[in-house]
């Protein structure tokens, strides 16, 4: 509030300072002059100067359009999303088929959750300029936030169609499609995507994932080998290896695999909660708890922890240290911790946010 105050003294300021400049017959200082002023100040990151320039011109011409439509971009940056989302409001009425008016608008929506507006504004520009492919991807953004798999696919083919040689768009639709489970689908675009460029971060990892699902182990194990060639310090590929060599019985190369996932990995309290669970499936509960004990002391915060730990100890029929750790899931948030302390002991117990 303090910045916004300030701001309205300067822009008043500045105003008086331009009408007296404008009635003493200055030409230097027209609306013009104001107008170059601000996108100067926007294009060199002054964004507070742009918008008050931005508001002379509007204040001399309030049918501005474009003064309007610059002035949002500068409000979007400084995360003023909903001063955005009026300027660009105004740009609209005045002109409807401004170029990015509704596209930037739709994405300050999308900022305050305001998803559908979100929607119908990108829908509104896509209308508008059917070949904009940053709309496109904003757009895609939003469907991916909202789980909505099948329209990020749809969209994202819309992109190839339009640039074939985006292997980010391939990418992207791959992990799509393999959150619809359609596994032979998404190995398709990543042999697309690997056959334009072959070190892509996790294309290989992913594709190899695909292939896991669908218990094709070894091109899973050649998927996984490639990536750890590639990027031998990144310990997402030394999980998922890990997973593959448990599926097929191989424990001690699994357990190995996890000693480098801990070794390369910047959250190791996920690398322990997913240790903790495959000494689960070996059945060795003693080393699960140590594995879920590490990964909470080293993240108090971990959900997956304190619900992991607690299953195994229900498992194990220690009613009150179960009850102590979903408790305590729920209190971080975790819907499915109070669900579950209602069904398996009949206790009531809110959900914290």
């Amino acid at each position: 509030m303090d910045i916004l105050k300030t701001m309205k003294r300067k822009t008043y300021y500045l105003f008086a300072l331009c009408m007296c400049l404008f009635f003493s017959g200055c030409e230097k200082h027209d609306i013009n002059y104001f107008f170059k002023s601000g996108l100067k100040a926007a294009n060199t990151g002054n964004l507070k100067v742009a918008i008050l320039n931005f508001s002379i011109v509007i204040i001399i011409n309030n049918n501005a359009t474009e003064a309007y439509l610059n002035r949002g971009v500068a409000y979007k940056k400084l995360n003023n999303f909903e001063l955005a989302i009026k300027d660009f409001s105004h740009g609209i009425q005045l002109n409807p088929r401004i170029q990015f008016a509704h596209s930037n608008r739709g994405y300050c929506y999308s900022k305050i959750g305001k998803f559908n507006l979100a929607l119908l504004d990108y829908a509104s520009e896509l209308k508008l300029y059917p070949t904009e492919i940053d709309v496109y991807h904003k757009r895609i953004e939003l469907y991916s936030q909202l789980h909505k798999s099948d329209l990020q696919i749809r969209d994202l083919t819309t992109c190839i169609r339009f640039d074939p040689k985006d292997y980010m768009c391939y990418y992207n639709r791959a992990i799509a499609y393999g959150e619809l489970k359609k596994f032979t689908l998404a190995i398709h675009d990543f042999d697309s995507l690997i056959q334009r460029d072959s070190l892509v971060r996790y294309a290989h990892t992913y594709r190899g994932h695909m292939h896991y699902l669908l218990k094709e182990y070894n091109l899973a194990f050649a998927d996984y080998n490639t990536a750890i060639r590639h990027y031998p310090a990144e310990a997402q590929n030394y999980i998922f290896r890990a997973n593959a060599y448990s599926a097929v019985f191989q424990y001690e190369l699994a357990e190995k695999d996890y000693v480098s996932a801990l070794r390369f990995s910047s959250n190791p309290d996920i690398v322990y909660n997913d240790r903790g669970t495959f000494h689960i499936r070996i059945n060795r509960p003693d080393l699960a708890i140590s594995d879920f004990d590490k990964a909470i002391k080293i993240n108090p915060k971990s959900i997956a922890g304190y619900m992991n730990r607690g299953f195994l100890y229900k498992v194990m029929n220690n009613k009150e240290l179960a009850i102590k750790d979903f408790e305590k899931a729920a209190d971080l948030g975790c819907k499915d911790a109070s669900i579950f302390l209602r069904k398996f002991y009949n206790i009531i117990y809110p959900t914290h946010v």
